[in-house]
């Protein structure tokens, strides 16, 4: 059975893309949350600190290391019942979890 594995420059290229994608992405959902119509309880606080997190993995997927990628998965799980309760999750936050997954799939022996 044949793997599939790409190629050193294509796994930094591929993962770098991902990375942007995700910083830009928890941004944007981090955002809203910022309002100041939203209570600051201690929901708001899980919420950021995973959305930190989500932060560190991506400079973890920058830097191309494993670590991040389940960060990244631990984290974007733990983040979709704050962002249902807060009543700011569309679904992208699967999507993107679905996408950094199929990305950390298809380079894993290429992340250090």
């Amino acid at each position: 059975m044949k793997t599939l594995t790409l190629s050193p420059k294509t796994t930094t290229l591929f993962m770098r893309i991902l990375a942007v994608i995700v910083m830009i992405y928890m941004i944007l959902e981090i955002l809203p949350l910022f309002d100041n119509s939203i209570e600051k309880g201690i929901l708001f606080y899980y919420t950021l600190i995973i959305a930190i997190a989500c932060f560190i993995s991506a400079i973890g997927m920058w830097k191309l290391s494993r670590w991040s990628v389940i960060l990244y998965a631990v984290a974007t799980l733990a983040l979709i019942p704050g962002f249902i309760y807060l009543n700011s999750w569309d679904g992208s936050t699967l999507f993107t979890l679905i996408l950094v997954m199929i990305g950390a799939a298809a380079n894993w022996r290429n992340l250090k």
